[in-house]
């Protein structure tokens, strides 16, 4: 059955070939090798593009895994991950001892000494594994995962 917005999903998909395909190549030298860069494009777009609608996933993976679940399971560990890795890139920049940065103007008066990473601790510390910020679930994505279940 067909519903009011399955020609804006495929007016947004054209839209998207057009902007990074086919206006970045400009003229296609003959018609067969419009059609295979054309199918290559799309290969990609499924199968390596990844999607903001999909949570940032591959339409391959999401189409692969068919479970909203996992791939909401797979997107919170992803989320740790990254805050992690956030977490000891800043450490190891405020154990380096990182050369403090002089700011004011030279000449206008004192100049102040500036840690940028003086607050490292307290952004992640008291902080829960889980929350706000990292919650997989917000109330934007609400719309996300009532495409997934369509």
């Amino acid at each position: 059955m067909r519903r009011p917005t399955d020609n804006a999903l495929t007016e947004r998909f054209y839209g998207t070939v057009k902007q990074e395909e086919i206006y970045l190549v400009g003229n296609y030298p003959d018609e067969t090798s419009s059609r295979e860069e054309l199918g290559r494009y799309i290969t990609f777009y499924n199968e390596c593009r990844p999607h903001q609608a999909l949570f940032n996933f591959t339409p391959a993976h999401v189409h692969q895994l068919n479970n909203k679940s996992v791939l909401i399971q797979e997107l919170k560990e992803m989320k740790t991950r990254s805050r992690e890795k956030r977490k000891a890139y800043w450490t190891q920049q405020q154990n380096i001892g990182q050369a403090l940065i002089e700011g004011g103007c030279p000449g206008k008066g004192r100049a102040e000494i500036v840690d940028p990473g003086a607050n490292t601790e307290a952004v992640f510390q008291d902080q829960p594994p889980d929350s706000q910020n990292e919650s997989p679930t917000t109330k934007n994505d609400l719309l996300h995962i009532s495409i997934l279940s369509q």
